[in-house]
């Protein structure tokens, strides 16, 4: 039977990264990605609404909810189980890696430094070069080698990716289709900023949003879903968390 330890509001940048376990999606229990165009644009568009809502001061913006993100933690709290959501953690990561690599075309050298940060912090790093890679988000089988070939194993010197795996799965497939919605809608924003540095900032105000925004999910109903989900593993639930952007 699982047992609830905790459950609480966290921010994406509290609940992935260089400074949290590593998040694991179990091959048995979590399906392929599936979003389609219509569900990474309504990710869009609440994102835009939520940083434009943020930018005017409006005190009901500092806060703003797209769904539970659930979660196991090992007795050892040194990797998590992904339980639910991982649509809206594996979009996140995919608009992150965009990000960077927007970023990293920007060709300077603040730019690009700052596009290897927000890899290392977010995506993946090596903790020295004798180090396999830590991916801070693993998913399936279904979509394991895709997605790290596609998003996570990128280049510093030449900002990357390997770009060998071909996408046999429509999972795939759909992952390609979210990075270049994405891309073509930040290129959009970018176009109206001629300078490199309105650029940025409009770039920083996207991902502190992303990663520093606040859930609003109440502890029943998530228990709620915790439960139902971990009935399904022989482990114990350590703690529960949530996606909020």
């Amino acid at each position: 039977m699982a047992i609830i330890k905790h459950a609480a509001r966290q921010t994406l940048g509290q609940l992935i990264g260089a400074n949290n376990p590593v998040v694991t999606v179990p091959d048995d229990s979590q399906r392929q990605y599936s979003w389609t165009k219509k569900e990474v644009d309504t990710y869009w568009a609440d994102i835009q609404k939520f940083r434009q809502a943020r930018e005017s001061g409006k005190e009901s913006a500092s806060e703003y909810f797209i769904g539970p993100i659930v979660t196991i933690t090992d007795e050892h709290v040194k990797s998590k189980s992904l339980l639910d959501g991982q649509q809206r953690l594996t979009t996140s990561t995919i608009l992150i890696a965009v990000i960077r690599d927007i970023l990293w075309r920007m060709g300077s050298p603040g730019a690009k430094s700052t596009a290897s940060n927000i890899h290392r912090d977010y995506i993946a790093r090596k903790a020295d070069r004798r180090e396999p890679m830590e991916y801070f988000l693993v998913l399936s089988l279904f979509d394991r080698d895709f997605f790290r070939d596609f998003i996570q194993d990128w280049n510093e010197i030449t900002g990357q990716v390997r770009g060998i795996e071909r996408p046999r799965r429509p999972s795939h497939k759909l992952i390609m289709e979210a990075y270049s919605n994405f891309e073509s809608k930040i290129t959009a924003e970018l176009s109206a900023y001629p300078d490199e540095d309105g650029r940025l900032d409009w770039l920083d105000s996207l991902y502190d949003c992303l990663i520093k925004g606040l859930s609003s999910l109440k502890f029943r109903h998530l228990l709620q879903v915790t439960l139902m989900k971990c009935s399904r593993l022989s482990t114990r639930a350590e703690r529960t968390y949530l996606l909020p952007i």
